[in-house]
């Protein structure tokens, strides 16, 4: 009962990161459209495009191994 609750409770936090990911690129897309940015939102701009890309295949995967 506990394993599962915690269990849950990962997969929830991770839910609530990959959205604030999603959140924090369209920000700064959107500043991006009005300004350049600066070399750290540039290098957060990628890391977060590549992080949610990896996250993304590796859900899948483990979905497809638990089938």
């Amino acid at each position: 009962m506990a394993v599962r609750i915690v269990d849950d409770l990962q997969q929830f936090s991770l839910l609530l990161m990959f959205l604030s990911t999603l959140i924090f690129y369209r920000y700064l897309k959107k500043i991006k459209r009005e300004r350049k940015l600066t070399s750290f939102e540039w290098t957060i701009y990628f890391v977060t495009q590549f992080a949610t890309s990896i996250w993304a295949i590796t859900y899948f995967i483990k979905f497809l191994s638990e089938s």
